[in-house]
């Protein structure tokens, strides 16, 4: 039975945007398990010595060198040198192969011998040609001693993969039968009492016992025969022919928790992650006047830092949830304490019916009376995925058009440059996307912020944001736009710019890798696993600053 350890990560990895991988490492006889993010153009790793309680060994920032996209499921183990320290070679779709390794006491990343080999992975629609190709390059570089059976991997069990009651048996498909090609199986690990492979069917069958209550590895290497292939060369008596076969390998784990038939078991499933998040940015209140209170509720979490932008100091205030894990209707407040009551103010509401897919977004006091629709599927059925936008209030000139990004549901087409602005969007999660509604706007002065989060009796939900301020609704562009999980990160990042810009700056100094961790801008760290913010450097002090000026004239689209 499997033992479950929970390890506490190091700050390194606690926020970021970039999937976490993790493998064990043999070094000198030891146990290590190495955890690492990439994230642009840096590994982030941890090193952990796996005793009981894992100790952290090292961690480190190490760049990619423009290595691009991890394949996770290729990574595979080595020890090219046989010293008995192990080593991770890291194959990236863009064909780089780095060698993750420990030496000297510190993790290093270099380019690997397989690096441009394109060894690793098969394509799905691989011609028999290719496959053989790939094969013969794979025993010609040495690569098939990675699989030596008798060199077991460590493996960290996360969640069963089947579940049996006293009284199941298993039946779990783990080859091919001896009638569609079969060629070999063996164990990887001690299999459970009793549990046997049948190789005429390729199954692994199993009836636990009351004994076997608890979880269970079954773990095994199988080959596959696609087909045999005739393999001619010359040794040193002359031509040599022979018929081999091309097979395809497959190390697997199936684990089974087996629970007693008179004890239902507890299952926890996280829940999915739709993040729902409302940003606004205004140039920063007088000393004295930025105490605020935040009336909430969990899963939502307030964040307000400044910008210490050169003659425009500004202020973001992000509130934020997991829609995803909100199963009842909440509400939560944020409000300036000072007592407004004397001050005019603007109400601006954006409700968002995720189920329909309709977004309604008033004005109080409106600019113009008209009711707006404004339909992108009806202007570009390549749109379909947008919301319909309902309009009361606005100005009445909103026109559909396009953006480098998304979409422009107004710009105020004139020459009149703001000297202080403000930016407010809203971020939705949709089906299989997730939608921002951008503002970008004169000055305002914000004090109040209201979410509410309402699920009818089917579970679909509505999200509610109220924005209150004062000063004058003057927009200077609408936007919208759609992107998936994947791009996220690169938006995130355009966004910063964007954003930085229609604010004032005229350009923003980048720290150098070796602390890019400690720099991470606040952009990175809204979309970050945590949802945590920090103040972005604009002008950080470094040696030999990078600078990246913004294009003159060029116009926000967010």
């Amino acid at each position: 039975m499997a033992n479950i350890v929970n390890i506490e990560l190091p700050d390194i990895l606690h926020n970021g945007f970039g999937q976490v991988f993790s493998s064990f490492m043999n070094l000198a006889g030891e146990p290590h398990l190495v955890v690492f993010s990439p994230e642009n153009e840096i590994l982030k790793a941890v090193l952990f010595r796996a005793d009981e309680v894992p100790v952290v060994v090292v961690e480190n920032l190490l760049p990619l060198n423009g290595a691009r996209n991890l394949i996770g499921s290729a990574i595979q183990k080595t020890d090219l040198d046989d010293d008995q320290r192990e080593e991770l070679q890291l194959p990236f779709a863009n064909g780089k192969v780095l060698t993750l390794a420990f030496v000297d006491s510190v993790l290093v990343l270099t380019e690997s011998k397989f690096s441009g080999q394109n060894i690793f992975v098969l394509p799905d629609n691989a011609s028999e040609e290719s496959i053989n190709s790939v094969i013969s390059s794979r025993a010609e570089s040495g690569l098939y001693d990675l699989f030596d059976p008798k060199k077991p991997d460590a493996l960290i069990v996360i969640v069963p993969d089947d579940t049996l009651r006293l009284g199941d048996t298993l039946n779990y498909r783990a080859a091919m039968d001896t009638a569609t090609g079969f060629y070999s199986f063996h164990w990887l690990s001690q299999p459970a009492d009793s549990a046997y492979f049948d190789p005429t069917t390729g199954n692994i069958t199993w009836i636990p016992r009351r004994e076997d209550l608890g979880e269970h590895e079954f773990r095994f290497y199988a080959e596959k025969r696609l087909k045999e292939q005739l393999i001619s060369d010359v040794d040193d008596l002359g031509d040599r022919h022979r018929i081999l076969p091309v097979l395809e390998e497959a190390e697997q784990t199936y684990v089974v928790i087996v629970i007693d038939t008179v004890k239902p078991p507890v299952i926890y499933i996280p829940p999915p992650y739709k993040p729902y998040i409302v940003s606004v940015y205004t140039p920063s209140k007088t000393e004295g006047n930025e105490r605020f209170i935040f009336d909430g509720v969990p899963s939502f979490d307030v964040n307000i830092n400044e910008l210490d932008i050169p003659n425009n100091p500004s202020t973001f205030h992000i509130i934020s949830a997991n829609l995803g894990s909100i199963k009842k209707d909440k509400r939560v407040d944020f409000s300036y304490s000072l007592n407004t009551d004397s001050i005019a103010k603007i109400t601006l509401t954006i409700d968002h019916d995720l189920a329909e897919n309709v977004i309604h977004a008033s004005v109080e006091p409106p600019v113009d009376t008209d009711t707006l629709f404004l339909n992108p599927t009806d202007w570009r059925s390549e749109l379909h995925h947008y919301p319909t936008y309902r309009f009361n209030g606005f100005p009445e000139s909103l026109r559909l058009g396009e953006t480098e990004n998304g979409i422009s549901l107004f710009d105020r087409d004139n020459e009149r440059k703001p000297k202080k602005y403000a930016h407010i969007s809203i971020s939705t999660p949709l089906a299989d996307n997730r939608h921002r509604l951008s503002i970008n706007m004169t000055e305002i002065e914000l004090w109040t912020i209201k979410v509410n989060i309402t699920i009818d009796s089917t579970g679909n939900k509505k999200a509610s944001t109220t924005i209150i301020f004062s000063g004058e609704f003057d927009p200077q562009n609408i936007t919208a736009e759609m992107y998936t999980a994947e791009n996220m990160a690169k938006r995130a990042m355009e966004l910063q710019y964007k954003i930085l810009e229609f604010m004032g700056v005229d350009s923003a100094a980048v720290a150098e890798t070796s602390i890019l961790e400690e720099k991470k801008t606040f952009f990175q760290r809204l979309f970050s696993r945590k949802t945590e913010v920090v103040t972005p450097a604009v002008a950080p002090e470094v040696e030999e600053p990078v600078t990246e000026p913004v294009p003159p004239g060029t116009e926000p689209e967010n």
